[in-house]
């Protein structure tokens, strides 16, 4: 196989697994907490723009503008999902939305005056990055505290796991993609290589999350209630 053979087949495993997310969102939606909602509408934004970002590159057409789009919804919409999880530390939640208008102002002045639309917006993404790996550092800090709902605890576990992984990768690529760029193509496509993979391995921690977070909402949901003890035959005082 030639190195786009293998970008090719990263790819399109990676496609086919996010394919099957959305449908077995779509199909559950109504069992699934609301605050999926937020990543249910990621999990098509990831897919299209990738999927003609990946064909304009084939074609050798500019896709910049694309991944300047991509970042401002990503963060737009899994800092929405985070939000909406996270309750520690106390002081978070009333500031949550000026760190989040902050972020959006910062990443379309990024684009508008700094990192022109055709060229790469490491600065954005970067930031992005970050804000997404700190909310996912929050989680588990909100597991650890007991803040997370025990039904769909393990599945948040995986799909946070994933966003972690995913977007340190990509943090640091987008650290060094300018200078790779600039210097050596072939690193430059390697990495991008390995970018392909960690992006299957987020795929399918969501696929496998949303089935847990799924289960467990249904098991809760059919679980008796608990009897108060002290009210039992026996078990006065």
């Amino acid at each position: 196989m030639t190195e786009i053979d293998y970008r090719d087949y990263f790819f399109y495993i990676a496609t086919l697994i996010t394919v099957v997310s959305i449908g077995y969102y779509a199909w559950n939606r109504h069992r699934l907490p609301p605050y999926f909602r937020y990543l249910a509408a990621f999990l098509p934004l990831h897919l299209t723009l990738d999927f003609i970002a990946h064909f304009l590159a084939r074609a050798g057409i500019p896709n910049q503008p694309l991944l300047h789009l991509y970042t401002l919804l990503e963060i737009v919409l899994l800092g929405l999902f985070y939000r909406s999880l996270l309750r520690s530390p106390y002081w978070l939640p009333p500031y949550f939305r000026w760190f989040f208008g902050a972020g959006v102002v910062f990443i379309v002045a990024n684009t508008l005056f700094l990192q022109a639309p055709f060229e790469f917006n490491s600065y954005a993404k970067t930031f992005s990055s970050t804000s997404i790996i700190l909310f996912a550092l929050l989680y588990f800090y909100n597991s650890i505290l007991g803040e997370i709902a025990a039904p769909q605890r393990s599945g948040l576990h995986l799909i946070n796991t994933g966003l972690f992984v995913f977007y340190m990768g990509t943090l640091l690529i987008f650290l060094f993609s300018d200078f790779l760029r600039r210097n050596d193509q072939n690193i430059l496509f390697e990495i991008w290589n390995v970018n392909l993979i960690l992006s299957i391995l987020l795929q399918s921690l969501l696929l496998i999350g949303l089935v847990l977070v799924r289960q467990g909402s249904v098991d809760s949901a059919q679980a008796p209630p608990q009897l108060n003890q002290e009210l039992l035959p026996g078990k006065r005082n």
